[in-house]
This record gives C-alpha cells, sequence and structure tokens, in this order.
C-alpha cells in the first residue's frame, strides 16, 4: 500500500557544493515543510575515485513516485534499475540493530581489490562512534564505468538514534581510499 511520496527530478549542474532547497506544501490543509540537501557533485574528468552516499533500497509498492519534466531527450533514464523494476532508495534509512541489512554501493574509479569500513557516528553532544559489520558482494560495472557493489551491514549493539554512517572503501594494496556518508536512524530490532 502506497503512503509516501517520492519526485524523481533532474538536475545538470557543473561541479562544486550546492543545496539542494525543497519545499513541501499539502495543498488540503496549506502545511509547508522545507529540506536543505547538500549535494557535491564531482568532476567527472578527474581521475579521483567517486563514491556516491550508501544507497538502501525500499518497497517500491510503498511510494507514489513522480517523474518531473525531462528538457529534452538527452536526459538520463532511471539510473537504478533491477530487472526493468525500478529501485527506490530511503532517504533516511531505519536500520534493525543486530539485523542485517542490504545495501548498493555506487561509484566510479574504484579500487580494483576493495577493502570496506563502515561506522555510525551519533549524531548530537556526544557523538559515540560504532562500528558496524560490513560485507561486500558482488561488483558490476556499466559501459559509462559506473560501478554498483551489493553489500550488507549489520548494526552491533548501540543505542538506538540518528547517527551519520562513514563508509570507506579502499584498496586492499593500500591505494586511494574513498568515503561518504548518509544519515540514518537505528531502531530497536523489530
Amino acid at each position: 500500500m502506497q503512503s509516501c511520496f517520492k519526485l524523481i527530478s533532474y538536475l545538470r549542474l557543473p561541479p562544486g557544493h550546492y543545496e539542494v532547497r525543497t519545499l513541501i506544501r499539502n495543498a488540503e490543509t496549506g502545511a509547508t515543510g522545507l529540506a536543505i540537501t547538500p549535494l557535491d557533485v564531482p568532476d567527472f574528468h578527474d581521475a579521483s575515485p567517486d563514491l556516491l552516499p550508501p544507497l538502501f533500497i525500499e518497497a517500491a509498492d510503498r511510494w507514489l513516485v513522480g517523474e518531473g519534466k525531462r528538457e529534452s531527450e538527452d536526459d538520463f533514464d532511471y539510473p537504478l534499475l533491477a530487472g526493468g523494476d525500478r529501485l527506490i532508495p530511503a532517504s533516511k534509512p531505519v536500520l534493525p540493530v543486530g539485523q542485517e541489512v542490504p545495501v548498493l554501493l555506487v561509484g566510479r574509479r574504484l579500487p580494483k581489490a576493495l577493502a570496506a569500513n563502515a561506522s555510525f557516528k551519533a549524531v548530537g553532544s556526544e557523538g559515540a562512534t560504532y562500528e558496524v559489520e560490513i560485507t561486500l558482494g558482488a561488483r558490476h560495472s556499466d559501459l559509462s564505468g559506473t560501478e554498483r557493489i551489493t553489500a550488507h551491514l549489520r548494526p552491533g549493539a548501540m543505542p538506538a538514534g540518528d547517527y551519520e554512517l562513514l563508509l570507506t572503501l579502499s584498496g586492499i594494496d593500500g591505494g586511494e581510499s574513498v568515503t561518504s556518508s548518509i544519515g540514518v536512524s537505528v531502531i530497536e530490532a523489530w
């Protein structure tokens, strides 16, 4: 049953740091909400590795999905497909303590032989950090050079709350590494 709405839209931006401001208004009640999301657009001509924030996929039937107007036929198709189905990433994942959770890692120019390290940093005054068990799975590349890596996380014993997930991929031989992050909520296992 669809209980939430997601909008898929397209932005063409030069490399740099941006803030995307999203204003939502309920036409029936007049209630509004504003979200400001930082966005880093990498320089795709740069030879250094890039890693998107980890993607936690949600059930597609939970969402009513709207799509913004494409300016031209040159705009890209939806980038996250599996067997022709759209994968819907969570904007703020909810992860149960002690349960394995699938995650999709998307990057470019990643080291050939990978090692992964993940940790949760508590959001708030104490800033406690908790290690997270991560297991890397299958790795696939497409013609554009974009790589998709399946992985599984298992949050260990930690208090429920809001955290920043910090994920680092590095070469086993000690080469370049790349880090990305996403805000998550950790809850008691359901």
